[in-house]
């Protein structure tokens, strides 16, 4: 094998600069995000460029013998974000190629940097090996190189030491001073580590390690999941209903869904324990929850038994006399009621765009602990806080517009006085006291908080406990001991998903075909005018960038790829420019900073600005010969949508029309294709409000035996209806709905949180969103 390339502090190859001491890397001087473990590959394979670096080599360097991870699935996803990172592709790479079942080779050209290793070998110590605190070896002969240090994967490979002009050798007297001044610098380092670990604090406890308890195929979500307070037993949901596990045994049982509800039941979960393992709190709910009850499930047998209608259950006190929930599925408030459903009473209201999520307790009972969740024109706000349930202002345990949501969340106070956080963290420094690494979004890990059980105020600052990536963490709870810890470990994946419709666009020929094959997340939104290709926003370079995708090809090309966040292609009224929304970082995608619309010929060519934007908007055009274009803007107080007419090339122009809107809540709608009037989906709810631009009153359609409108309306092409999805406890569904509220169902996808569609200008196909979840519950022990 040859011998390992020795760099300098940056390392340059085509675009890009790795700066290894930093973990930073650029893109034509603009910083490029990429986590800590794709980072480490990048720098072994730099250390040795050509040659293979093996999977084994790779895997020892990035998770110690005592770290728990599923190494193939880790490395694999780790590799494919080093590839997003730079742009790669497996198929076709410029950097990194795979030789399969062995490992990778970096195969660009690589400019190690201006250090001089000759230098660093002389001085007698590496500069890396002292900055680590560890020794080095000078070569004993020339040509020797000066080796990795064994067993520490984070030793730098040097170059090997060549003779100098005419084979002149040191003399003896020089090399026995070289032995004493090692020897001096060795006991020098030896004396700074007692020093240094004299003053400081012992290293942290081992990283948990989790182990699967449920093994549920995507489509089929394991969700809900609670464990017993002695730690013996898992409840948990899927689409077959509640299960009870036993956990040291594996055997699980079903627990059937209530009869004479008095209402439909679609949905049915675990909500808490009682003190004694024996009784179990469950909800049921109806489609869109119109209807809601609360049942108590005897582990020993028997029916279950009904306690409260309407509302949403959130946990059981840990000495069981109180059961906490919210009155309606808006979470707008907190109340509690006894084990039987007596004497309800309202203890938290919610401000005017609030709503409250996650309410837990605390050990002793006396304590409740929730999320506070609001939209502010920065971005959404999210706030910690705990009350003591005798009355009095709540204390604020966190607060921080980054905590997690979404796929992942949740926290849980254990009986040694720390809470639980399950949360992601951008690569900013944050209120969690530490620079977290870069991670993809989504991605969730366990911070621990000291919380006085008295004034509920944090007694301490956070500290991050795992460093799992590639799955959002949810709902950790634990037993009453503190002992086991069980959550929901959550992945997603979005593709397109391609469908020939039959005449009138009211069904499929067949099911649809996956367009996009990569493991990234594609977003489709518009077609190109000939109906050829689809257009779609992607995060496969490591941002979002604009593509295009031939329905005969393979492979996407990038139609706009810079370092800003390019997202949301739609085509202008008359077919000849794509337009698009950028942001200048991730971190602004749903805040009010600054962002603007920008148009780039379908052609392809050099991107323009249109007009700039304060924060998140929507924008739709109508078809030729209709030019009308519209934006669509929430009011800072986020009480009013504001349509404004745009031009394409001429930028912003009158406004249009204005409606209510409910502080907190996402608005999707549509122009219709001869640019006469608007389709709105009312949020959560199963109608469509059809809005005049010009003259006229406004009118509802009602889709009834659908619920939760969450994507679309997309108008057909020929005006006569548009698809939208709809959301239930067993997945996403797309609908074609007609202007009297005739629906028919396109496609359904198990297990999923949402999908749209997205007709070609011919009307020929349907562009849709696969939106794929996989959920499994882990518990890991010794946290």
């Amino acid at each position: 094998m040859e011998q390992p390339y020795r760099f300098g502090r940056v390392v340059r190859f085509k675009d890009f600069e790795a700066n290894i001491r930093t973990g930073e890397l650029r893109k034509r001087g603009r910083r490029v995000r990429v986590s800590e473990q794709p980072f480490q590959i990048l720098t072994m394979l730099l250390e040795r460029p050509g040659d293979l670096v093996t999977r084994e080599e790779l895997q020892k360097r990035l998770w110690p013998a005592d770290t728990f991870v599923e190494l193939d699935l880790s490395l694999n996803a780790a590799v494919k974000k080093l590839r997003q990172a730079l742009g790669d592709d497996a198929e076709n790479p410029r950097y990194i190629e795979t030789l399969p079942r062995r490992g990778y080779r970096f195969i660009a050209p690589v400019d190690g940097g201006t250090a001089d290793p000759l230098s660093l070998i002389r001085a007698g110590l590496d500069t890396e090996m002292v900055r680590r605190g560890l020794p080095s070896r000078r070569p004993s002969s020339p040509g020797e190189a000066v080796p990795a240090q064994q067993g520490n994967p984070e030793a730098v490979p040097l170059v090997p030491l060549q003779p100098s002009p005419g084979g002149v050798r040191e003399p003896p007297l020089r090399s026995r001073w070289d032995l004493r001044l090692a020897a001096l610098l060795a006991m020098g380092l030896v004396g700074l580590s007692v020093a240094w670990f004299a003053t400081h604090r012992l290293p942290p406890r081992p990283e948990p390690k989790p182990r699967r308890l449920t093994a549920n195929p995507a489509g089929n979500p394991a969700t809900h999941a609670h464990i017993s307070p002695d730690g013996k037993y898992l409840a948990y949901a899927d689409q077959r209903g509640i299960h009870l596990q036993l956990i040291d045994k594996g055997e699980t049982r079903t627990i059937p869904q209530p009869q004479g509800a008095g209402h439909g039941v679609t949905d049915w979960w675990p909500v808490g324990w009682f003190p004694h393992w024996t009784k179990l709190l469950a909800q049921a709910t109806s489609l869109g929850a119109e209807h809601s009850s609360f049942w108590v499930i005897s582990v020993l047998g028997g029916a279950p038994r009904r306690i409260h209608e309407g509302g949403f259950a959130w946990s059981v006190s840990p000495d069981g006399l109180l059961i906490a929930f919210s009155s309606s599925r808006f979470h707008s408030d907190i109340w509690l009621m006894g084990p039987n459903g007596e004497e309800p009473r309202k203890i938290v209201t919610a401000n005017e765009g609030e709503s409250i999520n996650g309410v837990v307790w605390s050990p002793d009972s006396r304590r409740i602990i929730y999320e506070r969740f609001r939209v502010e024109p920065a971005g959404p706000r999210r706030d910690i806080e705990t009350r003591d349930l005798e009355g009095g202002q709540p204390s604020v345990v966190l607060s921080n517009p980054k905590l997690a949501t979404a796929f992942g969340g949740g926290f849980w106070w254990l009986p040694d006085g720390r809470m639980l956080l399950a949360d992601y963290l951008w690569n900013i420094p944050d209120s969690l006291g530490e620079r977290a690494p870069s991670l993809c979004l989504g991605d969730t890990n366990l911070w621990e908080i000291k919380v006085d059980a008295r004034s509920g105020k944090p007694a301490g600052k956070p500290r991050r406990i795992t460093h799992w990536t590639d799955f959002s963490l949810e709902s950790p709870n634990a037993s009453a001991d503190g002992k086991r810890l069980v959550f929901g470990r959550v992945s997603a994946q979005r593709d397109v998903y391609v469908g020939e419709l039959e005449k009138g666009g009211t069904h499929l020929k067949a099911p649809p075909r996956r367009l996009t094959l990569d493991e990234r997340n594609d977003w489709p939104t518009a077609w190109t005018p000939d109906s050829k290709a689809v257009l779609f926003h992607s995060d496969r370079s490591g941002n979002r960038d604009i593509y295009r995708q031939a329905l005969d090809q393979e492979s996407a090309e990038p139609l706009v790829a810079t370092p800003q966040e390019d997202l949301l292609p739609r085509l202008s009224a008359d077919g000849t420019w794509i337009i698009y929304q950028s942001f200048a970082k991730q971190e602004d995608i749903g805040t009010s900073a600054p962002s603007q619309l920008r148009r780039v010929p379908v052609s392809g060519g050099p991107s323009q600005l249109v007009l700039t934007l304060h924060g998140w908007a929507d924008y739709r055009c109508a078809r030729a010969p209709a030019t009308l274009c519209l934006l669509g803007e929430q009011t800072e107080d986020q009480k009013q949508l504001v349509f404004t007419a745009f031009d394409p090339v001429k930028g912003r122009g009158r406004e249009v029309a204005r409606i209510a809107t409910n502080p907190g809540s996402a608005y999707n709608w549509d122009l219709s294709p001869d640019g006469s009037q608007i389709a709105e989906a009312v949020p959560g709810e199963n109608r469509v409000r059809l809005l005049p631009v010009r003259s006229g009153q406004p009118r509802d359609l009602v889709v009834n035996g659908w619920s939760d409108f969450n994507a679309g309306p997309d108008w057909a092409p020929d005006g006569k209806g548009f698809y939208v999805s709809s959301w239930s406890p067993k997945g996403a569904t797309l609908l074609h709905v007609d202007l009297k509220g005739n629906v028919n169902a396109l496609w359904e996808q198990k297990g999923s949180w949402q999908t749209w569609g997205v007709p070609s200008p011919d009307g020929h196909h349907l562009a849709i969103l696969g939106f794929t979840v996989d959920s499994n519950v882990w518990m890991t022990e010794n946290f």
